[in-house]
């Protein structure tokens, strides 16, 4: 949960978010959202149609309030999305693709405050509106752990792999423009 302006903002990875007041533990307001179903497919006849795959769960799928936004990654959704958090209303939602990871907040860029994920890719969001400011380049990579942020620099754990085995490396990105710094190889005994 998160708490901040004298409420506990939970999610509860069933298709609800709720805001409590602290003081007196009455529910404030309730949101309701579409949580995926490992059952989502029609069959017809013999085949199944295809449907989107669930995305992998949101490790780190707290709440995130800052700027009278409260955002919401939710482990059991497709998407993410920020709410008012006095009233509840939705004020954005996108699809969240393949991002595993909210690693967290960079605040006071001259591109807004940025919300970065990581997953398949690195990216940036618009912390006001949820709309893409960058994403790293479609590169040959897995992200295999929860990434940090570190001033203005992104650091992600990645594997890539090789032609005789799977390297470990941490990917090093600019958290304002989204370019490649480097890659730290993590061969054995550093």
């Amino acid at each position: 949960p998160t708490v901040g302006q004298g409420h506990v903002y939970y999610n509860s990875d069933e298709g609800v978010l709720v805001s409590v007041e602290t003081m007196t533990g009455a529910i404030e307001w309730i949101y309701t959202y579409e949580k995926y179903s490992f059952n989502q497919g029609r069959s017809f006849g013999r085949q199944t149609t295809p449907v989107k795959q669930p995305p992998s769960p949101m490790y780190n799928d707290t709440p995130i309030l800052h700027d009278n936004l409260l955002c919401c990654a939710p482990a059991d959704s497709f998407n993410m999305f920020a709410l008012e958090p006095a009233t509840g209303v939705i004020k954005w939602a996108v699809d969240r693709g393949q991002s595993n990871y909210v690693l967290g907040l960079i605040t006071g860029t001259d591109r807004g405050d940025l919300l970065i994920l990581s997953g398949s890719s690195v990216q940036a969001r618009n912390w006001h509106t949820g709309e893409l400011v960058w994403e790293t380049p479609g590169q040959d990579f897995e992200s295999v752990g929860q990434g940090c942020i570190q001033g203005q620099t992104v650091f992600v754990p990645i594997r890539r792999p090789d032609r005789r085995y799977n390297r470990e490396m941490i990917m090093k990105i600019d958290a304002l423009t989204g370019k490649l710094l480097n890659t730290i190889a993590l061969d054995s005994g550093q």
